[in-house]
């Protein structure tokens, strides 16, 4: 069973977008040494061979650009979920608050 998360600790929020930019990146480093190893074994000889020789490069390159932009996109997970439950963390507090001195002056 899955970990609970409990989204009214901000901190369990950050946590876990942190564990899911961990995994991306993970996939993405198998992914990665995959595509690096996906070449033709020997030059090509036949008309048939070079061009698709030139779509195995194709293939890699494509694949490779792929898990650069999945890579970047990751790193910015826990940059904002960490700014947005902190600012909800906030936000919670102050109403909190609020609601504290307002039940208190009644």
């Amino acid at each position: 069973m899955p970990d609970q998360l409990d989204l009214d600790e901000h901190h369990e929020v950050v946590a876990a977008a942190q564990k899911f930019r961990t995994a991306i990146v993970t996939v993405g480093g198998q992914v990665e040494q995959i595509a690096r190893g996906f070449v033709v074994p020997r030059s090509p000889q036949s008309k048939l061979e070079i061009p698709l020789a030139g779509y195995t490069d194709e293939i890699r390159e494509a694949l490779l650009s792929l898990v650069g932009t999945n890579r970047r996109g990751a790193d910015v997970i826990p940059e904002h979920t960490t700014q947005v439950s902190v600012a909800l963390h906030h936000a919670d507090q102050e109403g909190a608050s609020t609601v504290g001195r307002h039940s208190a002056s009644t």
